[in-house]
């Protein structure tokens, strides 16, 4: 009798640890799923803004929007909050190059905007804006509304920059880290 007593406690705490395993395994899962991440803090949408900007002096043998963007680079630099000029020397870390987008060409002149991330709902934020020319930066601001769905932008001064001819290395960047487009056959 004692022999069946023991089988039955083993039966019993070998079930138990098996339903113990089972309900704690999903909480040794990975918890990613192929394609989505999950993070304990919540993320947003970045509400962008759009300001105008012009390529001028873009060459004859330059006859797309595309290729003219590409003529020239714009660095934005994220100011401090409570920023209300730029720097009196352009930042040497920090900038991202941006290029004009959705522009249009015509008579040596691509006119375009470029796109600003706004801050959270009701925040202002401050960029400066250097050109690869070497022009005068400009102050630029993104106030996002109380909803946080509409971003607004305004400048100190026009955006505006001459057309210089892209380098190897931008022309490379272009077409992808390999130097030619890859495509499915």
């Amino acid at each position: 009798m004692k022999l069946k007593t023991k089988r039955s406690a083993i039966a019993v705490i070998g079930a138990t640890s098996i339903l113990a395993f089972a309900v704690a395994t999903p909480s040794f899962a990975h918890d990613r799923v192929v394609g989505t991440e999950t993070s304990s803090t919540t993320e947003f949408e970045a509400v962008k803004a759009s300001v105008t900007a012009t390529i001028t002096a873009v060459p004859t043998t330059v006859t797309s929007a595309k290729a003219a963007a590409h003529g020239t680079q714009f660095i934005v630099y994220k100011l401090a909050d409570d920023a209300t000029a730029v720097p009196a020397t352009q930042p040497t870390v920090g900038g991202k190059r941006i290029h004009v987008k959705s522009g249009t060409l015509a008579d040596g002149t691509l006119t375009g905007v470029l796109e600003l991330k706004g801050g959270l709902a009701g925040t202002t934020t401050n960029y400066a804006i250097y050109t690869a020319d070497g022009a005068t930066a400009i102050f630029a601001t993104v106030t996002v509304d109380a909803t946080g769905t509409v971003a607004t932008a305004t400048t100190s001064a026009d955006v505006t920059a001459a057309y210089t001819a892209p380098t190897a290395k931008a022309v490379k960047a272009q077409k992808g880290k390999h130097g030619k487009k890859h495509g499915h056959r």
